[in-house]
Parts: C-alpha cells; sequence; structure tokens
C-alpha cells in the first residue's frame, strides 16, 4: 500500500510539472498611446466590452478583471469631452475613478491576444505621474513598464494581451493614483 501512495504521489508531481512546463506564460505589447480621443470612447475603444468607474461593467466572455487596493469616486456629471460618456450617450458624461496611492487591476484574457486599453483622466490637477507595470504573476516578469504624467486632459494607453497579467499602477508624483476605465477591443 506504502509503495502504491509513493508511486502515484510521484506521477500527480510529474503531471504538475509538465503541465507548468507547457503552460502558456502571460504576453503583453505596448500598442501606445492616443490624446485625442479622451471621453469619447463610445464606437471607438471597448468595441467588446469595459468596466468603467461610475458608469459600470460589461465584460466580453473571453475577459475576467479585478481591482486590488483601490477605491471608486466620482468627481462630477458633466458634460466636459474629458469625462467618459455614458454607455451609448453622446452628450451625458461621469468623472470618475478607481483610485489609490498604489493598486492593482488583474486582467485575464483567454484565447487569443486582444487590444486592452486603460483611460486616465487627473480630472482635479495636473501633479499626477504614475508608472503602470504589466506583471506576469506566475514568475513575477515585468513585461512592460510605461510612465503616466501630464493626463489632464485624458489619455489612453493600449496593450494586446494574452493570459493573465497583473497591471500594477504605482504613484509617482501627486496626492494619488486613477485609472477611470477599462475597455476591451478597439476602432
Amino acid at each position: 500500500m506504502k509503495r502504491t501512495q509513493i508511486i502515484m504521489g510521484m506521477i500527480v508531481a510529474c503531471l504538475l510539472t509538465a503541465s507548468a512546463l507547457f503552460a502558456e506564460s502571460a504576453s503583453v505589447n505596448f500598442l501606445g498611446v492616443d490624446t485625442d480621443t479622451r471621453g469619447k470612447w463610445n464606437g471607438v475603444y471597448g468595441t467588446d466590452g469595459y468596466d468603467i468607474a461610475g458608469i459600470g461593467s460589461k465584460l466580453p466572455s473571453y475577459a475576467k478583471i479585478s481591482y486590488k487596493d483601490c477605491k471608486d469616486f466620482a468627481w462630477a456629471e458633466t458634460t466636459d469631452v474629458r469625462a467618459l460618456q455614458r454607455v451609448g450617450d453622446d452628450q451625458n458624461c461621469v468623472a470618475a475613478c478607481k483610485y489609490g496611492s498604489g493598486f492593482t487591476i488583474d486582467v485575464t484574457v483567454e484565447g487569443e491576444a486582444k487590444t486592452v486599453s486603460f483611460y486616465c483622466l487627473d480630472w482635479d490637477t495636473t501633479d499626477r505621474s504614475m508608472t503602470i507595470q504589466a506583471i506576469d504573476p506566475e514568475n513575477k516578469k515585468v513585461l512592460n513598464e510605461q510612465t503616466v504624467k501630464n493626463f489632464h486632459d485624458g489619455i489612453y494607453l493600449s496593450y494586446t494581451v494574452k493570459g493573465h497579467v497583473q497591471f500594477k499602477i504605482t504613484k509617482v508624483t501627486g496626492e494619488n493614483i486613477v485609472i477611470s476605465g477599462v475597455f476591451f477591443g478597439k476602432k
């Protein structure tokens, strides 16, 4: 009986090691920034789905998202072009965000790589700056790092993402850091 348990334990250990060796690692490719679109995302970003502070979430079937160490805050209901439009509404916008002194956004994209974009808006100041690191949570490797500053008028950062990636946002300057929306799919 003891010999059978040892053999079974060895088989399980081999299977776990093999599955770890052949598992797909996360991949991220930074596509660039967009300072022109601002809050007018409808039909441009989020063609597959979105998670927008103060507005709501409609995720595509291939995506999962979760947040760690951040809170929600809404500055204003407005028609200001920097604030994100309500879904299907060209006039009414919401200036809102996820905020904190540092937080993580876990994103999982199953299947083929997809475009994931973050909208950053420094609504009430001009002194915030932050870094966004894309990290493979399995091996803790930093896959990409971007510094975001001068985003009082709003800025999108776009990536292609495949697998499970943690986006770690860290404060460089200012009171805190802010992300207004995460969008899946593009033009």
